[in-house]
């Protein structure tokens, strides 16, 4: 059964596996064998992994990370984040 995740899950799988519940670790394990798939909203990603103080530009940048491409910004909290590649100069 695939799913999605919330970010303090994630982080749990990451760094406290033993805070899970087990049948949420269950699923875990199922996804880092391969046999189930977790999806990891955008939103997550800007929660969990960003230390830009904007809503909408951890939306942004999280979006960038997940397409895995540059962003196009002039912004330089995200530009000195070093979270994301930019263009801009």
């Amino acid at each position: 059964m695939n799913s999605i995740t919330d970010a303090h899950a994630l982080l749990w799988h990451l760094y406290w596996p033993q805070r899970l519940g087990r049948a949420a670790q269950r699923v875990f394990s199922d996804a880092d064998a391969g046999q189930v798939c977790i999806h990891v909203p955008a939103v997550v990603v800007a929660e969990a992994f960003t230390s830009i103080p904007d809503i909408f530009d951890r939306l942004i940048v999280a979006e960038t990370i997940s397409r895995g491409v540059p962003l196009v910004t002039r912004d330089p909290v995200i530009r000195q984040s070093g979270l994301v590649s930019t263009i801009w100069d």
